[in-house]
Order: C-alpha cells, then structure tokens, then sequence
C-alpha cells in the first residue's frame, strides 16, 4: 500500500491509490505519479543494469529522474537508530501492506536479494568471522610447501595429503563464538565440521548446499549424543538468526530484530515476496535455497604464497616482489578479505584460518 523512505533529510511516503501514487515528503504531499511511468521506469533500469557496461547513461538518467522524487541517492540510506529497531538493521526496503483476508494493515522492514549481479549473501563473511585450525604434525617447510599451493581447496588437499591434521582451536572473533552460543553451545562444532567437510578436509559433500553440507555433518556425528535432526535443527537456527540480525562481530543478545521478509528479484526480473511469518516455514525456506561459498582469501594469503615461492627458492621475498603484492596495479593497497587460507606461525605453532558465507543459490 505505501513504501517509507528514511532520508537523512526526513521521512519520505509513497502511497499508492489504484493507479497512482501519491509522493508525501514529511507528510506534506509533493507528487503525484502514474502507476504506468513508475512500471516503465523499472523497465528502463531493469534493462540498464542488464547492460551496464554498455550504456551507463540510462543509470544517469535513472539517477536524474529519481532526484525528482527526493532521493538523496539510488541506494537508500542507512536506518535511523528508531527505525532499524522497529523493521530490523538489515531491511532494505519498508512496506506498508493489506491482508487480503482481514484488511489488516502492517509496516515490515524487507530485505531485497538480487540475482542480477552475484549471489545474494545471507550470512557476510567479516576478517574475524573464520574458525582457527591447528595444523598439528606442521614445520616451516611443511607450511611453506601448503601455503605455495595456490587454490584453496588444493591447500587442504595438501594439508591432508601429508598427514597433518586440522584441529580447533576457536573462533577469531570471541564476538562470533558468543553469539553462536546463544543457539547451543555446541553451535561452533557444527560450523567448524560443516567447515571441513566443505573444504574437502573431511569427505566432501555432493554439493554446496548448505542442506547437503549438513546431512554430511550429521554423518560424521561430531557431538556425542545428538540425534541427528540436531544438526539440521540447529543450522535452521543459525540461518534464521543470521536473516534477523546476528553477525559474525557485533555483539548479540539472541533478540530477533525483523518484521518482514524478503523480496527477491529473479535474473528475468520477476519479483517474489516471502513474509517470515513461520519461523518454521521460513527457515526451512532459508535451508533449502542456501549453499556455504568460500571468500576471497585477502592480500594476507598473497603474502604468505609469495613468501613459500621465494622459500622454495632459497631465497627471500625481495621488497619490489612484496610491494608488488600488497599494491595494485594503480598503487591502491590490496584489501585483507577474508583473511584466511593460509599457514601462518605463531610462537612455534603452527594455524590456519577458515572463512565463510552463505549465499541464496
């Protein structure tokens, strides 16, 4: 019935009226559109977006036409402190709707996903959201040897390949491990598994599906008895906690701050609505269109893959060869990502991190 914009200016209201909407800038009426021009100005951006490197202009005139509805910018600023606890820190979208059966009317925050670019993440990855590894049996040349492999999944393989083993030791950020707690407290095993089987340390699963990941964790029965509906029980939670507000560093109560759904916007440009009033249906949904990706590993990884080529070598990484790692090509120093993926010594141990994120398959 009406969507709510929070500018930094003030309030922004537009309702619509069978074929209209009616534009009100704190209340104060300013526009009036045709529900037409709004559907061939959709049509317009969903065909530019399509084509962005080729006609950036139709995003100008877009960004244009937008300003004469009072857009301070195409992306909607971030949530007054009030509104982000009333809709949820993560909507990106506030809809005023109407049941169709009652006529009942509520205000939700919504989270938009796209499939028009990359997969939409549904838990972000953050440098301190990865689980450290010992890699026990390992020395210096042993981690050189690892960390001069240069795919992800072949630095595993190799870790495993010669014996050495991957133990827990913790989460990087006691944040993350605090927050997964308020699920159960056994939550990080099952992230650290779920971790190694994705990895290929463990035997892998047949997909990346987070539902296929976990029905391999389950197999593997990391902790001591549980049935195994636990571990699919307790991933369901980890899913619909990460949809209403937990991430991976800032502290969390266990309060699930949400209201709405999602919407979700097809790569044809079809449009779904998903309202979260199910727990149960709605994390079953989030379980069965997910799957656990592995992260850019950072310039930290370049580094330490630098560091074993010149090792090997006999030699060591000459400062023009470390400059050329940790800066691009317009001198722009390269960003630390994930931070993981990498052997690294600490006071004669020896660790290894390892990230991840969920994404909307």
């Amino acid at each position: 019935m009406s969507v709510l914009r929070f500018e930094d200016r003030g309030l922004l209201t537009f309702e619509r009226s069978v074929d209209k909407v009616v534009a009100f800038d704190k209340g104060e009426p300013f526009k009036v559109i045709c529900c037409s021009e709004l559907t061939e100005k959709a049509a317009v951006l969903y065909d530019a977006i399509m084509r962005i490197s080729a006609n950036k202009a139709s995003i100008s005139n877009m960004q244009a036409y937008l300003e004469t509805l009072r857009f301070s910018s195409p992306k909607a600023p971030k949530l007054p402190e009030e509104a982000a606890a009333a809709y949820g820190a993560k909507s990106d979208i506030i809809i005023s709707t109407e049941d169709p059966i009652d006529r009942a009317r509520a205000t939700e925050g919504y989270s938009i996903k796209s499939h028009l670019g990359s997969p939409s993440t549904l838990f972000n990855m953050s440098a301190n959201s990865g689980l450290i590894f010992e890699v026990a049996g390992c020395d210096v040349e042993r981690m050189h040897r690892v960390n001069a492999v240069k795919s992800e999944l072949g630095l595993y393989a190799t870790i495993k390949d010669c014996g050495m083993r991957l133990e827990l030791v913790g989460s990087k950020s006691p944040a993350f491990q605090d927050n997964v707690s308020y699920i159960d407290l056994q939550m990080i095993n099952l992230i650290s598994t779920m971790l190694l089987v994705r990895i290929g340390y463990l035997a892998p699963a047949s997909s990346q599906a987070t539902k296929s990941i976990i029905k391999r964790v389950a197999e593997e029965a990391p902790i001591p008895r549980v049935r195994e509906s636990w571990y699919e029980a307790n991933m369901k939670e980890f899913l619909f906690d990460s949809f209403a507000g937990m991430t991976a560093t800032t502290p969390w109560d266990g309060r699930r701050r949400m209201t709405g759904g999602y919407i979700d916007v097809g790569r044809d440009g079809e449009i779904l609505f998903y309202r979260a009033r199910s727990d149960d249906v709605f994390s079953e949904y989030l379980y069965e269109n997910t799957y656990i990706d592995l992260p850019s590993r950072g310039v930290n990884k370049d580094i330490a893959h630098a560091k074993a080529l010149a090792y090997l070598e006999g030699r060591n990484l000459t400062a023009s060869e470390l400059n050329s790692v940790l800066y691009n090509k317009s001198g722009k120093k390269k960003a630390v990502k994930s931070d993981s993926g990498y052997v690294f010594e600490q006071d004669g141990r020896y660790f290894i991190a390892v990230n991840f994120t969920v994404r909307f398959r």
